[in-house]
C-alpha cells in the first residue's frame, strides 16, 4: 500500500509538472482584432497540445502499470508457499502399507444384509442367494 501511495503522488506531481509544460508555451487565446484563419491556427493548437497531454499520460499510466508485475501480493505468497508445502509433502512420501482383504466367514453378516434385502423388496429371503459382499467406500 506504501508502494502504491508513493506511485500516485509521483504521478501526480509528474502529470502536474507535464500539463504546465505543455500548455504554458503555446496557449493562444483569440483576439478581437484576429482573422478568422489565426483563431483556427490558435484552436488547432490547443487540441493537439491537449491529444498530446492526454496521451502522453496514457502511455506514463500504461508504463506505471507495466511495473506492477514486479509488486509481490499476498495471492503469490500464499500459491508460493503452497507449492514449497506440496514439494515439501511430495520429496518424502510416507510407506503405504498394503493391506490385503481378509476373507472372513460372516455367515450372519450375510444373514443380516439379506434379511434387509428382504424386507426392502417385500419378499422373503428363498428368491435370491447373496454371493459377495463388498466395502464400497462411497461418502454419503
Amino acid at each position: 500500500m506504501k508502494t502504491f501511495k508513493k506511485l500516485s503522488s509521483v504521478f501526480t506531481a509528474l502529470a502536474l509538472a507535464a500539463s504546465m509544460i505543455l500548455c504554458s508555451s503555446s496557449v493562444v487565446f483569440a483576439e478581437e482584432t484576429e482573422s478568422l484563419g489565426a483563431v483556427m491556427l490558435g484552436a488547432a493548437q490547443n487540441t493537439i497540445i491537449g491529444i498530446g497531454t492526454v496521451f502522453v499520460m496514457l502511455l506514463f499510466l500504461s508504463f506505471i502499470i507495466s511495473l506492477f508485475k514486479f509488486i509481490p501480493t499476498e495471492e503469490k505468497k500464499k500459491a508460493e508457499e503452497k507449492a514449497a508445502a506440496k514439494a515439501a509433502a511430495a520429496a518424502a512420501p510416507a510407506p503405504v502399507p498394503v493391506v490385503q482383504e481378509e476373507y472372513v466367514d460372516d455367515n450372519e453378516l450375510i444373514a443380516v444384509i439379506a434379511a434387509a434385502i428382504a424386507a426392502a423388496e417385500g419378499t422373503s429371503t428363498d428368491g435370491f442367494v447373496v454371493r459377495s459382499i463388498r466395502k464400497i467406500n462411497k461418502k454419503w
